[in-house]
This record gives C-alpha cells, structure tokens and sequence, in this order.
C-alpha cells in the first residue's frame, strides 16, 4: 500500500499496510449454450488511513480550520470491499458484461479512484459481422457513488487525493462510452453527467 493516498512510494513495513485479496469464479453455461463466468473478489486493505467521520468530528470541533483526513497521528486503518463481476457471451464474435462493486466507505479512499460505490453494464464484440476480424467495438454505463460519511466530508469542504473543490453538491457520476479499436488505431467516446464537479473517470477501481 502507498505512504499517503494514491502516492507512488509504497509502504515496505507490511505489518503496518498491506493488501489481501481473495477472488474465485464459476464457470456455466446458461445463456444460448454459451458458457459465462462469474468472479466474485473480496479485498481488505491495511494502510495509513484516516476516518472520514473523525476528520467531520474534528472540524465541527473546531480542531481543525477544514476537515482533513490527513490530520491524524500515523496509524493502521482497515478498509474492506467486495465486488461481483460477469461475462456471457451471446455469440461467437459478442457477448455482455458486468460489474458491481462496494466498499465500507468509513476510511479515506487510498488507491486509484474515489468510489464507495460503482455498477457497470456493457456489450462488447469483434469485427467478425462486419468481416474485419481485428476491429473490437463496445459500449457501457458506469454509475459511481460516496458514501454518506464521504459526501458530508467533502460538503463541509474537505478535499481527496482526487475529489474536492470547496464545497461539493453530490450526485452520482453516471458516465457512458463507446470505444472502437482496429488494427491501425482507437476511438473513444466518453459523456457523463453530475450535479457537482466529479471527474469524468469512467475507468473505476474499488480501493
């Protein structure tokens, strides 16, 4: 795990951070005699974390002048999350996926994205309909949410490694893409909508 959230040097005392993970899939044919596959991963991260409702308390109190996550002795935080995910092919050349994944949303965000919350729908294929073997082509929805502790932390003017202006007005980050890939080259598309300033991060991981 990093030294401080989403930083590049990592922690080498691994009794103190750490990550472990646990991830097992099932393999079955359901849809159209095509077999799918369903993962299910659970994770749990020890790492210098702070506490979202600490950082809250602390300002309310008057200890600090903004809330700040980082304003706290070192320590060993523990953040845990699960997430589900599927791929079923409907044909030889297309097939649909998911995702959906959670974590407990208490302790700061360390690692890659700020989501506490995130599902994902889609359907992908290659260019075998169309006769161009190599072309890969797809389109998805990805919703992402903050917990509750989250969301007030950042209202009352608290700031993440990547979230943070001020003073959030939360929504949901809702976010649709398409993408086409050929041999010579990639298009993406990518929109997405809220009601506060939230990066457009299509790409999303759960840590």
């Amino acid at each position: 795990m990093p030294k401080v959230a989403n930083g590049i040097h990592l922690d080498a005392d691994i009794g103190r951070a750490r990550a472990e993970n646990i991830e097992f899939e099932v393999h079955g044919k359901v849809l159209r005699h095509q077999e799918g596959i369903i993962r299910f991963l659970s994770f749990v991260n020890h790492a210098n974390m702070g506490s979202y409702r600490e950082a809250i308390d602390n300002f309310l109190a008057g200890i600090t002048t903004k809330p700040d996550i980082t304003a706290h002795p070192l320590q060993t935080t523990i953040k845990y999350g699960f997430v589900v995910n599927f791929e079923q092919p409907l044909k030889d050349w297309m097939g649909v996926f998911g995702r959906w994944g959670w974590n407990e949303g208490r302790q700061e965000s360390f690692a890659y994205a700020e989501v506490d919350a995130t599902a994902e729908i889609g359907a992908g294929g290659n260019g075998k309909w169309w006769h161009r073997k190599f072309d890969r082509a797809g389109v998805a929805f990805v919703s992402n949410g903050i917990s509750r502790d989250h969301q007030e932390y950042l209202a009352l003017g608290g700031s993440g490694f990547l979230l943070g202006d001020g003073r959030l007005n939360y929504g949901r980050e809702n976010s649709r893409g398409i993408t086409r890939s050929t041999f010579g080259g990639e298009f993406i598309l990518r929109s997405a909508c809220s009601t506060s300033t939230i990066p457009d991060t299509t790409e999303t991981a759960h840590r």
